[in-house]
Parts: structure tokens; C-alpha cells; sequence
């Protein structure tokens, strides 16, 4: 998708598909070095009068090389985001386009994967992306074994989809200042002891939002037992169950926001704490 800086509303898009995907009625482009690569153009699902224009070729890790060539050699266009979507990039493909990347990005503002993929290499993907502003880990695991490593993920903003994998430890060696977790099967004890480990810090703490979301109603009481928390429930947001609100060691104020939330993928609710820390 590219943008224009002066309009932000306003962008263009350019599918990449793969050949065997095209339809009969095709008009050929030619695209930097590649002549005569099939193409049409597309309704877009939100808006029937705006086209998208759809490209299809045989590699498409090639198509993604040729393109970025020529955006940056005629628009001399930034990359603002890389989205990675593993139903589309085989296993075998992992490396030779994270090797790509570092080649030509120093620097790279949001890096988002989807899809799904075996534990293992969930894992991978997590410790080798790279990423400044905004590392969103979107793609699901295809299955949850005991994980016995812990991930150094480092960014401004972490958004984990599918958390249930993740244990204390896990969470508390995120160095972000955003952290956003779905899915997690942390008890209202061990959220009791995350809680008290971030009150045990002198320092003042990196991050200043956390958020779990979990499928099951949680008891409060528990989750804030031994943090001398104070019931802000006039102060809470209109679509939240309850706020309370503590002081840490460092002097800095924890705020503890209890939600409740319609779930897009089930008929069961969600429930989580969002944990904003800074006075």
C-alpha cells in the first residue's frame, strides 16, 4: 500500500499474487526489469469504486524484490511497515527474507506477521524479527509445547495475539513501553505476582501500558491482594467493570482498569486488565 505524505487519506495499493491465481482477462505491465507480468484490477471490499491493481507472478518473494526497487527508485518511497504472512511464505523462504531485509532496512518501523506456523518456528520468527516502533505477532502457533526459552523482544510497542504460551518470566522480558497480550492463561494469583514484581522495582519502569486479555472472568480481589490498591470505580472509563489504582515503590502510580469484551471470534466474552503505569 503506498501512501501520500501530503494527504494522508489518500493511498494506492499493489497486490502481489501468485500466477496461478490470475483470471482470463489480464493486461500486461511492465515493472522495473520484468516485462509483461500479468495483471487486473480489483474492487476493494470496503470501497466497490476504488481499484486496487493485482499483479501475479511465479515468485513472489521475487515480485516483493521487484517492486520495492522500483518504489524506491521512482517515488523514492519510504517502507513504513512490512506485513509477513506465513500461509503465503514457505518455511524454506524464512531466512533468504530476513536476510533481504537487514540488507536494505537499518532501521524499520513496524514489522506484523499473520498466519500460522509450528511452535518451533514461532519462536524463531520472534526472536529474529526486528523492528523500532511496533513488533506485532499475529500469527497463531499450531500447537503449544512447554516453552523453556525465554524471548528478548525489544521494541516501543509488542502486540502478542495468541499469549497462551506465555508464562511471568516471558512477559517480564518484553522491554517495551506498549505491551498488549491476548489469549494468555495466566491465574488471578500469578497476575497477583506480576503485579508485585513491577512494585518491587525502585527504578521507574519502562513500560507504562500493559494489557491482558484472557477468556474467563477474573476475581479481582485476588488479583490486587497485598497491593494496598484504592477503589476508583467513579473514575473508571464507561465501558470498563472497575479501576483501582496503587502506588509503586518507585513513587510512580499504577492503574488497574478490570474490562469486559464481546468476542469477534466466539460467543464467549473476554475478559483483561489494563495496567497504565505513570502518574
Amino acid at each position: 500500500m503506498i501512501k501520500s505524505i501530503t494527504n494522508k487519506n489518500h493511498c494506492e495499493a499493489i497486490w502481489l499474487n501468485n500466477k496461478n491465481e490470475q483470471g482470463n482477462k489480464v493486461f500486461y505491465v511492465n515493472i522495473g526489469a520484468v516485462d509483461r507480468v500479468p495483471s487486473d484490477y480489483t474492487e476493494t471490499e470496503e470501497d466497490h469504486d476504488k481499484l486496487i491493481l493485482t499483479t501475479y507472478w511465479d515468485d513472489r518473494m521475487q515480485s516483493f524484490k521487484v517492486l520495492y526497487d522500483v518504489l524506491v527508485d521512482v517515488f523514492h518511497a519510504a517502507i513504513d511497515a512490512v506485513i509477513m504472512d506465513l500461509n503465503e511464505v514457505s518455511v524454506e523462504k524464512y531466512q533468504e527474507l530476513f536476510d533481504w531485509i537487514e540488507d536494505h532496512f537499518s532501521t524499520l518501523p513496524t514489522f506484523r506477521i499473520i498466519g500460522r506456523c509450528s511452535f518451533q518456528n514461532y519462536i524463531w520468527l520472534m526472536k529474529t524479527v526486528k523492528a523500532n516502533n511496533s513488533l506485532q505477532f499475529l500469527m497463531e502457533p499450531t500447537e503449544y509445547p512447554e516453552n523453556l526459552e525465554t524471548v528478548d523482544l525489544e521494541a516501543d510497542k509488542v502486540i502478542i495475539k495468541y499469549g497462551k504460551w506465555l508464562k511471568i518470566k516471558d512477559i517480564q522480558a518484553i522491554k517495551a513501553r506498549d505491551i498488549a497480550i491476548e489469549d494468555v492463561l495466566l491465574t488471578d494469583n500469578e497476575i497477583n505476582a506480576l503485579l508485585k514484581n513491577l512494585d518491587a522495582f525502585k527504578e521507574k519502569s519502562n513500560v507504562k501500558t500493559l494489557t491482558l486479555d484472557f477468556l474467563r472472568a477474573a476475581e479481582p480481589e485476588v488479583v490486587l491482594e497485598g497491593l494496598n490498591a484504592i477503589n476508583e470505580d467513579e473514575m473508571k472509563p464507561t465501558d470498563c467493570l472497575n479501576q483501582w489504582s496503587f502506588v509503586l515503590s518507585n513513587g510512580e502510580k499504577c492503574t488497574v482498569i478490570y474490562a469486559e469484551y464481546h468476542n469477534n471470534l466466539s460467543d464467549d466474552l473476554v475478559f483483561g486488565f489494563d495496567i497504565l503505569i505513570g502518574n
